[in-house]
């Protein structure tokens, strides 16, 4: 069984520009719903630009560890 994540350690990693590119309302809700399994990180399109690369590869690791939904 997957360990339980905090949105917050998820949304320390996300741009927070809350540009709803996601289909989220904010930067927090997407934080959310990666932690309940319900979005994927892929969703976050400005996390992979260049300026998010670090913050992508720690999310990347925290999905991995986890056990979040990667794609």
């Amino acid at each position: 069984m997957a360990k339980k994540v905090n949105y917050i350690e998820l949304l320390k990693h996300l741009p927070k520009t809350n540009c709803k590119e996601c289909g989220e309302i904010s930067c927090m809700a997407f934080a959310v719903k990666l932690a309940k399994h319900e979005a994927t990180l892929a969703e976050c399109k400005p996390l992979f630009q260049r300026d998010y690369e670090n913050d992508r590869k720690a999310l990347e690791k925290l999905i991995e560890e986890y056990g979040l939904k990667a794609a």
